[in-house]
């Protein structure tokens, strides 16, 4: 495990600082190799959609279980055996020596019936896209094993569609660390 630099969030400004230097975040280096499919979204719903989001993520962090999405989020997790070792674990990805971008892993779980490393983000969504989901995971693993030393075995979403909460399920997800490597190179 090499030594871990400072990283800094300005909430406000959605702004990732790393020993004091501005870096890309995970969320535009995947808008550089996939594009962004909220150009054409109406500002104000994006921002109740944001918000909700905010509302959902915070209620899981601190484990208060008190919106019907963290109460599925626990549900789901439950029936897997998972508890949380990380949440909202602030990383940021080197490559050929050099910090490329950073983000925010919701959480990083343990399953203790088989000791296995689990990394699940939430998603408040009504679809998936899987296109983004699969580079943010498979990059967070690689940050996770890069400044942590675990190596993760699973890579989920937990989709919990607030307009149709009975529909939420773990969505799993391939490793594929290297094609991940290689298209996050390829924006650089």
């Amino acid at each position: 495990m090499v030594e871990n630099k400072k990283i800094e969030f300005l909430e406000q400004d959605h702004i990732y600082l790393v020993d004091g230097v501005i870096t890309p975040s995970l969320t535009q280096i995947i808008k550089l190799i996939n594009g962004s499919k909220y150009d054409f979204v109406n500002k104000d719903i994006l921002e109740q959609a944001r918000d909700f989001g905010i509302l959902v993520h915070k209620d899981i962090e601190t484990q208060k279980f008190e919106t019907e999405s963290g109460k599925k989020w626990k549900e789901l997790t439950n029936e897997l055996d998972l508890s949380v070792v990380y949440n909202e674990l602030q990383l940021y990805l080197e490559i050929d020596n050099k910090v490329v971008c950073c983000g925010t892993c919701d959480n990083l779980m343990l399953q203790k019936s088989t000791n296995t490393y689990w990394l699940l983000d939430t998603k408040n969504t009504a679809k998936l896209c899987k296109k983004d989901h699969i580079i943010q995971l498979n990059a967070y693993r690689t940050m996770i094993k890069q400044r942590l030393g675990i190596n993760v075995s699973y890579l989920g979403i937990v989709h919990l569609p607030p307009k149709e909460l009975e529909k939420s399920k773990v969505v799993m997800f391939d490793i594929a660390e290297n094609e991940t490597l290689e298209k996050i190179k390829g924006v650089l």
